[in-house]
């Protein structure tokens, strides 16, 4: 809440664990904007469940068929979305426990800073944050990312190509791809070539796992 939710502003859905994910859905309609979900332990059977039907969202939202969800109502009309949004689930533990969940979706794992001066280095880092992402710079951040858009669409198939290749894993590819894209773009503004892509990818280190407690879910 006080790095990504700035950084997006407003037009995203900011909701809690425990929230629904017919009210998840019925928030988006056919909205492509970010979704973020704090608390996303599910520490009870009911919370378990909520979790899991947000992850099933999720996983629908990354379809790239094309298909729209369809849900009846008691008019005897029937309403129509079409997901297409990026999901951010912030948790202690993590909750993925399928793999068709598993391959859609990047943990992110906090390493803990064991120096001893690592209270002084947060510290510096609030001030950082608090003085770069005023208001103004963050709204300059998303206007920037609009603009970029279709450079950021081209950069991400040649991402997901390389990743590919490289994992020998398409479907790893291009859920990377495209994060490592937007990464990239943040700090370009050109179309990436092939070298200038594998040089970034190499400051990366693909294959290890998350191993800490306190997770951040991209899908």
């Amino acid at each position: 809440n006080k790095i990504i939710h700035p950084l997006l502003g407003d037009l995203i859905v900011y909701a809690l664990g425990g929230s629904s994910s017919a009210g998840i859905v019925q928030r988006l309609q056919s909205d492509a904007i970010p979704v973020i979900i704090e608390e996303a332990e599910g520490d009870t059977m009911k919370q378990k469940f909520q979790i899991e039907d947000i992850l099933t969202v999720a996983r629908q939202s990354s379809s790239e068929s094309g298909a729209n969800i369809f849900k009846g109502t008691q008019h005897g009309k029937s309403l129509s979305y079409a997901l297409r949004s990026m999901f951010l689930f912030n948790s202690i533990s993590v909750g993925v426990r399928h793999h068709a969940d598993d391959t859609r979706m990047t943990i992110f794992a906090l390493k803990e800073d064991k120096r001893l001066d690592k209270n002084f280095k947060f510290q510096e880092l609030s001030k950082m944050v608090y003085s770069i992402l005023t208001e103004d710079f963050c709204r300059r951040v998303r206007a920037r990312a609009v603009k970029m858009v279709p450079i950021i669409k081209q950069n991400a198939k040649l991402f997901s190509r390389i990743i590919g290749e490289i994992l020998s894993n398409q479907r790893a590819g291009d859920q990377l791809g495209t994060l490592l894209a937007g990464c990239y773009t943040l700090i370009n503004d050109q179309v990436a070539n092939e070298q200038q892509v594998q040089s970034f990818i190499m400051s990366f280190d693909l294959s290890e796992p998350a191993k800490s407690k306190d997770i951040v879910i991209v899908s």
